[in-house]
């Protein structure tokens, strides 16, 4: 959703996909996506709204990366380790 997220041109009410195809609400909704739609196109427009920038969306993808799923990882004192230097990369930004 958040890779969705920054797809989103908020002037047209699309989402532009990496291989040039733009899809509108109804077009995703009917595509597959069907009552995730909604919230995909809230979500987008927040991101959107908040003026988030290439960096402050990288930082955000790797805390929703390291932060999910924790008791699926073996090693997480690695994972402590690699969140830890995010949140001082981010106050640093």
């Amino acid at each position: 959703m958040l890779r969705l997220g920054s797809r989103y041109n908020e002037e047209e009410d699309i989402i532009q996909f990496s291989n040039g195809v733009s899809l509108t609400r109804d077009q995703l909704e009917a595509g597959g996506f069907g009552s995730l739609t909604d919230t995909i196109f809230r979500f987008s427009r927040s991101l959107a709204q908040m003026d988030v920038d290439q960096t402050e969306f990288a930082l955000l993808s790797a805390i929703c990366l390291i932060s999910g799923g924790k008791w699926q990882i073996g090693k997480i004192s690695s994972v402590k380790l690699i969140s830890v230097r995010i949140d001082i990369s981010a106050y640093h930004v």
